[in-house]
């Protein structure tokens, strides 16, 4: 049997009707694409040509609040234990599904519950937190959003009008035998502060800021209990007490001591009186005693041992029935444009090793000597002083193995000096 044999005129005329029909078919699909509202000419899109999805939106805050707080404040310190005194922070906004963090500034919180228009969270704020206003950021799978207006991080406040606290067995020793989550409210907040000084200081830890508002704090005022001696200190290491002008802390007398720091200590703009001694640093540290007055105690109005390195910034001594200012062992005190005077005793007196700088104060009309060293610091330098009026010397350095090393007396006005028993001049 023979094989036919094709005419290549014919394949050639059947393949171009093929790719005639191709085309058809290809012209044909596009149009009912396009018919159908797709797009068959990108890459884009769905996999089997379906119109592209549009990116989910991101979170959005629009408001955040603190329970129990007016104002969204809570305080250094706050939470911990008891777990139910933890900070609750509730976020209002849209697109807050699936949220998986939140935070108050560098704070990390704990969320509660969340949907598509609110996240709730807990948060501890640690001792010593950076104080003001602080964002408030919400993440979630489709992106993050901060809230400038956030939340405000108080120091730990009080106010001779305030509140210590409903009793609860359930609290944590820490805060002095009373709830700071009574009925839900962050108390110890600046709209909400404490009543005493010492349930601030009971709470208080190493970088906090107790702030006083105006107003007498004692027994009888703010039911505020002192320290009872001077090696038991009710200021912890590392704390800044700060008050209103008109802040006043008095005593009951000799039976306790207004504040004794167990270190680095900064004290601002406070009036201290009637106790034994008004402030003591009976150890070590650094400590800034700046605009303070300590006036009417019993013994001392300062006390400093150790090997504490104090600075004295416009500080107020006066009517002390014993000396002004006592500095002993191996503690060292700068003064600047201070005010000491009208003690029973004497105004400065050093019976110490540390060194003593003395720039712009006036020491006057005390009982005895105005200053005194009879232990022997190290180095002494008064420079722009006003010493004058006291019954005795002026300045009286005690002729023994301790002398000072080195005293240097620039600018300063003096009354009368004697150095041991002889008469420098009047």
């Amino acid at each position: 049997m023979s094989r036919r044999k094709l005419d290549p005129m014919i394949l050639i005329s059947s393949f171009t009707r093929y790719r005639a029909l191709g085309a058809f078919s290809l012209a044909t699909s596009a149009a009912v694409a396009a018919a159908c509202g797709s797009d068959s000419s990108s890459g884009g899109g769905n996999p089997d040509g379906g119109s592209q999805i549009a990116p989910e939106p991101a979170p959005s805050i629009t408001n955040v609040a603190v329970d129990g707080s007016a104002g969204a404040q809570v305080r250094q310190g706050y939470g911990g234990v008891p777990t139910y005194a933890k900070a609750t922070i509730h976020i209002t906004g849209k697109f807050l599904e699936g949220a998986i963090n939140a935070s108050v500034g560098s704070i990390a919180g704990e969320i509660t519950d969340s949907s598509s228009t609110t996240v709730t969270f807990t948060v501890i704020v640690p001792h010593g937190a950076p104080l003001g206003l602080q964002p408030v950021v919400v993440s979630t799978p489709r992106g993050s959003q901060s809230f400038a207006s956030g939340v405000t991080i108080t120091p730990i406040t009080s106010s001779p009008a305030g509140t210590d606290g409903i009793p609860d067995a359930g609290t944590d020793a820490g805060s002095a035998g009373t709830s700071d989550a009574a009925a839900g409210t962050p108390v110890g907040t600046d709209e909400s502060p404490f009543r005493s000084l010492a349930k601030a200081l009971s709470i208080a830890s190493a970088g906090d800021t107790v702030f006083l508002r105006t107003g007498p704090y004692s027994q009888g005022t703010s039911g505020d209990a002192f320290a009872s001696d001077p090696q038991h200190p009710n200021v912890a290491q590392g704390l800044t007490i700060k008050g209103e002008s008109g802040t006043t802390l008095v005593g009951g007398g000799a039976a306790n001591y207004g504040l004794v720091l167990a270190g680095d200590a900064r004290i601002e703009t406070l009036d201290i009186s009637s106790f034994h001694d008004g402030v003591v640093a009976p150890s070590s540290g650094n400590v800034t005693l700046s605009y303070v007055t300590s006036h009417d105690n019993i013994y001392e109005g300062l006390t400093f041992g150790g090997t504490s390195n104090v600075t004295l910034e416009s500080v107020v001594v006066s009517g002390n029935h014993g000396d002004g200012v006592s500095i002993v062992e191996g503690a060292s005190v700068a003064f600047t444009s201070g005010h000491i005077y009208n003690s029973a005793g004497v105004g400065i007196k050093s019976t110490g090793s540390g060194t003593i700088a003395m720039t712009g104060t006036e020491v006057n009309n005390n009982s005895q000597d105005g200053i005194e060293f009879t232990g022997g610091p190290s180095n002494v330098s008064i420079t722009s002083a006003n010493i004058h009026d006291h019954a005795n010397s002026g300045l009286l350095a005690s002729q023994s193995s301790h002398t000072p090393v080195s005293i240097t007396i620039t600018g300063t006005k003096f009354i009368r000096v004697l150095s041991g028993s002889t008469d420098l001049g009047r």
